[in-house]
């Protein structure tokens, strides 16, 4: 079966805005495919009149502009022709959401498949992963996008997985501590 390269998108689930209020959110993207940004990125979080539907299209996000941020391989090796991202941000009432798009023709919706192999009679593990994207924010201590640079951050991550978690409509919310001293 031949796969059909599709753009990818994701509209994020809601979230407390709690103190990031209507004001232009400095946050971090980090597509897991694996590639990085070249330098922190600015998205403005406007008001949106009704909460946008989550259903991965961009109907609801009227004449909300996009954001593109360039990315980068973190290795020359790495699999991928992610070159940007797009990234809508909007606040209804007490939520903040974002919308997000990217060209892939290679839409990957398996995390490590299981293959028959009919010489040896058994299922065989793959190497094939997901598409993976996380966005964060800054919380505290010296940010930076670079997880190497020797800076102590803590930083609150968003992190969504074609696989394991776009089949249950869910964004995992986790929290990133880099630090020089043992946790």
């Amino acid at each position: 079966m031949k796969r059909i390269p599709a753009p990818r998108h994701i509209s994020c689930l809601p979230s407390r805005r709690g103190h990031f209020a209507r004001r232009a959110m400095a946050i971090m993207l980090l597509s897991l495919l694996p590639v990085s940004l070249y330098a922190a990125q600015v998205v403005p979080i406007v008001p949106l009149a009704t909460a946008p539907v989550l259903d991965g299209m961009d109907t609801e996000w009227g004449a909300v502009d996009a954001v593109e941020i360039p990315l980068r391989k973190m290795q020359a090796d790495h699999k991928t022709d992610v070159s940007s991202i797009r990234v809508k941000g909007g606040v209804h009432n007490d939520h903040v959401y974002f919308f997000l798009t990217w060209k892939d023709s290679t839409e990957n919706s398996e995390h490590k498949p299981f293959l028959w192999n009919e010489a040896q009679g058994r299922y065989l593990p793959t190497k094939v992963l997901e598409d993976r994207l996380a966005i964060q924010f800054a919380m505290s201590g010296d940010y930076s996008t670079d997880w190497l640079s020797g800076n102590s951050f803590t930083a609150d991550m968003w992190h969504w997985k074609a696989h394991r978690s776009n089949t249950l409509n869910l964004v995992h919310d986790k929290q990133t501590i880099i630090s020089e001293k043992k946790l």
